[in-house]
């Protein structure tokens, strides 16, 4: 889900609004769990400004996750992020992560992998 960012129109942002990404070809869209918790309906606009309904079909409300089903897209719109493992990151690497779980400050942070513990 997503707005127009020089849009300076509060009142036109739907409640529940945030952001997301396309986690498997066949639809899946990872989101935030408190955005979409009492929704009635979900919508996904995606890179195209194509807007598409959606469902949820997993939930874990202790860790702020979602996972929607993009409904009825066609597969070459819906393009899934590259997913990497922690277990191959050097020290000093950049990183990045996306979402505002909680309603934290930004949907996209980055830095660089520190040793655990340090």
């Amino acid at each position: 889900m997503q707005r127009d960012p020089l849009s300076a129109d509060l009142l036109g942002i739907p409640q529940g609004t945030g952001s997301g990404f396309i986690w498997r070809q066949r639809g899946l869209c990872r989101h935030e769990y408190h955005v979409i918790e009492s929704a009635g309906a979900a919508k996904v606009t995606l890179a195209d400004r194509s807007e598409w309904n959606a469902q949820p079909v997993g939930v874990a409300p202790d860790k702020d996750l979602a996972v929607l089903k993009i409904d009825d897209a066609p597969a070459d719109k819906l393009t899934p992020i590259e997913l990497g493992s922690s277990a191959n990151l050097q020290v000093g690497q950049k990183v990045f992560a996306i979402g505002n779980p909680f309603g934290s400050r930004s949907d996209v942070d980055h830095g660089h992998h520190q040793r655990a513990g340090t």
